[in-house]
């Protein structure tokens, strides 16, 4: 959270400056993705806190741009409803995604986990990619 903070505050002095936001939002995944696999090399503490800054600049990229682009679809006065709509979804599907992990976690170790976050994150980037900007 230190890191994201750190990062997010020059997201908010430069990020604007980005003629399209999905660059931002792609280099957040992308980042992301990199850091969840590299979980998979971490050996001692400092290793550690390297990915956690690494994550929290993928979350700093990340999450600035995607409220952004979300926020530019909303209809004019039903931005409570749609925001609560998105939160209803993104709270049931953090709440899916722990329990997965949590099997996942019990079955195969923290490895796989980190592999599987790794290509969803993959899979985000990519998506974000070919998606056309109008869709966006």
């Amino acid at each position: 959270m230190f890191s994201s903070t750190v990062f997010m505050y020059f997201v908010s002095k430069y990020g604007d400056k980005i003629k399209e936001q999905e660059y931002l939002l792609s280099a957040g995944f992308l980042i992301r993705s990199m850091a969840w696999l590299a979980y998979i090399f971490v050996s001692n503490f400092n290793d550690l806190i390297i990915l956690q800054v690494f994550l929290g600049l993928g979350a700093a990229l990340g999450s600035p741009a995607w409220n952004a682009i979300f926020a530019k679809h909303l209809d004019e006065n039903k931005e409570i409803k749609e925001y609560s709509y998105w939160l209803i979804v993104n709270n049931f599907m953090i709440a899916i995604a722990t329990l997965i992990g949590g099997i996942f976690v019990t079955y195969f170790g923290f490895n796989f986990l980190f592999i599987a976050m790794s290509l969803l994150s993959f899979v985000s980037f990519i998506g974000v990619l070919i998606t056309p900007r109008e869709v966006l």
